[in-house]
């Protein structure tokens, strides 16, 4: 089964569900819960036949038990409500969404990204908002370190920018506050993780190294392990162009822009 998918695909359509059963309470919206599951579990299966039918049944109670985490979690108290669920912006094609075009996002530096998606969901209280990503996979790659301090994932912050812009163009007043991501499965226990969005600048500096990369057609190799090829499908392509520590003295005596940025990034991954 495909959890991932299936699980955002179900909250969907469980919450777009939600305003017209006020009323449920938890018992009967986790019947609900569970009707939707065996609905979308059958659907999945006529276009992908069972295989392994130990792991199918693996995958079917560790959704289940998804469920049960979710409907606990929503239970806590919070002083905002929900407002939108897959928001969709920058694709004509994806209806009914918030935008047709991709939505710009100025980050300073004279850098603007156009950026297409779908917000998993945005929970509101007037005009505070709070934008949530869903994952299904494991807290570990985030626990790391704050979301603040965090160049690998920005995803979070990028969205959280998108909104604000997406409402503006509506007329609508509101700030995004809060910003992160909802663990929604048992590897993550309906935890979250979240924090303010920073200032666009502070993006803008994490993200413009890379744009001038892409401007220049550089798509450098770079890892934050020596070993991070040894299994990739891919490593008699491109393993020996992997990018060093050992390379970045040589690199910073050219003083070329392109230099410039790739040691920027380099650094940011912390290369062996």
């Amino acid at each position: 089964l495909q959890n991932g998918r299936l699980l955002h695909d179900l909250l969907f359509r469980f919450m777009e569900e939600k305003p017209d059963n006020p009323d449920l309470s938890r018992e009967q919206q986790q019947v609900r819960l569970g009707e939707l599951l065996k609905l979308f579990i059958d659907e999945q299966i006529k276009e992908n036949p069972i295989g392994n039918r130990a792991g199918f049944e693996a995958d079917k109670k560790r959704l289940f038990r998804a469920v049960d985490i979710f409907l606990s979690a929503e239970t806590e108290k919070n002083n905002r409500t929900p407002f939108a669920f897959e928001l969709k912006f920058g694709n004509e094609r994806d209806k009914p969404n918030w935008s047709d075009k991709p939505v710009p996002v100025n980050l300073g530096k004279d850098l603007t990204i156009n950026l297409r998606g779908a917000i998993d969901r945005v929970d509101r209280n007037d005009d505070d908002f709070a934008v949530w990503d869903y994952k299904t996979g494991s807290l570990i790659p985030f626990e790391k370190k704050p979301l603040t301090d965090d160049d690998e994932h920005l995803q979070w912050a990028l969205y959280a920018y998108v909104l604000e812009e997406l409402l503006a163009a509506r007329g609508e007043s509101g700030r995004v506050s809060e910003s992160g991501y909802y663990f929604i499965s048992d590897k993550g226990n309906g935890q979250r993780i979240s924090d303010r969005p920073p200032d666009r600048k502070v993006v803008g500096d994490r993200l413009h190294p890379l744009a001038v990369m892409i401007e220049n057609g550089n798509f450098a190799h770079v890892h934050r392990k020596r070993d991070a090829c040894k299994f990739c499908n891919y490593r008699d392509v491109c393993a020996d162009e992997k990018l060093t520590s050992s390379l970045l003295p040589g690199m910073e005596s050219t003083g070329t822009r392109d230099a410039e940025a790739l040691i920027a990034i380099a650094k940011c991954f912390e290369v062996e």
